[in-house]
């Protein structure tokens, strides 16, 4: 799990450090001071050998489109594609992993030949001798480098480029890495791709953990499932009626809650990132929320990441960690200095039992 995390040229980070990371953690600070991006900077570092992980973050924005002159601009800090993005994490053993994200442009030649040259029947790879020129091209083409390397001495390289008019994704060859769940406030991802986590844990036989969870917003459930609908899948819940209710029908809080638990089970020994991990989800039940997650992913070892606006949110979390006596939750305020640099106030859990207490501004 991740120590620390530093961030250069990302977004609206031109230099940012965050230490004393727990296996909880809860980021607040006002708007535009750069909750989402913390989360976005994580994700795709530890996506690091997938490219397409930065386009996603990008939709989950809204933006669901790239101008392929400005491919992926938006990540270099002020738009500025000379920089270099820098990524860099160190977790409990030490262990250092940085990721460069690099803009660069390449010439493309295409050598072709005149039309009055011929091919010597008996070489065809020989044009035949006979006076021509040479007739050459050179256009430009960008692309966008994702430059990994650790202290183990691991290396890879991946990149996002224009091919035509279409962007096109090349992958690095990795050896197998944990999940990085990413949960986005809004433009979240589809039901199908929910139904189909749940599928798996349904079919492993977790599904009663699940449900147990759900119950917290929905006490009357019983039992879920997937069932076809329209040539797609849907989660179905068992709520005593004479028919079984899809459970977008039970409100954002129920499937909000739904993403949360199935991306634990998927992120195993990863990173779950959840923005705004309040919507949806009335305060009276956060506390046992907060508590369920926490149980679940100690089970599963997953390092969790959240922002909040919600003070009950704050107070909630506070509350739930307190009980468990682990102190694995650290609350990480950002806010921006004179200079309007971003830096980040980290409060452990004995300093935040203190501002709750006394009603300090930690948000």
């Amino acid at each position: 799990m991740y120590t620390r995390f530093k961030i250069e040229n990302f977004r609206c980070f031109e230099s940012f450090a965050i230490d004393g990371l727990k296996q909880f953690n809860l980021i607040t600070g006002k708007n535009g001071v750069g909750k989402t991006v913390l989360l976005e900077a994580l994700w795709i570092h530890h996506g690091y050998y997938n490219p397409n992980v930065a386009y996603r973050a990008d939709i989950f924005r809204g933006m669901q489109y790239q101008k392929k002159d400005e491919l992926l601009s938006d990540v270099f800090a002020g738009f500025d594609t000379t920089k270099v993005v820098c990524l860099q994490s160190e977790d409990e053993q030490a262990i250092a992993e940085t990721l460069q994200i690099k803009s660069r442009t390449s010439q493309v030649s295409r050598v072709s030949l005149p039309k009055e040259a011929t091919l010597d029947a008996d070489h065809p790879m020989l044009v035949a001798e006979q006076p021509q020129t040479e007739y050459s091209t050179s256009t430009e083409s960008s692309e966008i480098v994702f430059d990994y390397s650790s202290s183990r001495g691991d290396k890879s390289k991946a990149t996002v480029y224009v091919q035509g008019d279409q962007i096109m994704f090349r992958k690095a060859e990795v050896r197998p890495r944990p999940s990085g769940i990413f949960l986005a406030a809004r433009n979240e991802e589809p039901h199908q791709a929910v139904a189909e986590r749940l599928g798996t844990m349904l079919r492993d036989k977790l599904g009663d953990r699940i449900v147990e969870i759900a119950r917290l917003l929905e006490p009357a459930l019983q039992g879920l499932q997937i069932l076809p609908v329209a040539g797609t899948s849907v989660i179905f819940g068992d709520l005593g009626m004479p028919r079984w209710l899809p459970v977008f029908l039970m409100g954002d809080g129920m499937m909000r809650l739904l993403r949360i638990a199935v991306g634990i089970t998927d992120a195993r020994k990863g990173l779950l990132l959840i923005d705004e991990i309040e919507n949806g989800i009335h305060w009276s039940a956060i506390q046992n929320v907060w508590s369920a997650v926490a149980a679940l992913a100690r089970e599963y070892q997953v390092q969790v990441f959240a922002t909040t606006h919600s003070w009950e949110c704050i107070c909630a979390a506070q509350r739930a960690f307190a009980a468990d006596g682990l102190h694995d939750l650290a609350l990480h305020r950002l806010e921006r200095d004179r200079s309007g640099a971003i830096r980040a106030m980290t409060l452990d859990e004995e300093s935040l039992a203190v501002s709750v207490e006394a009603g300090w501004e930690v948000r």
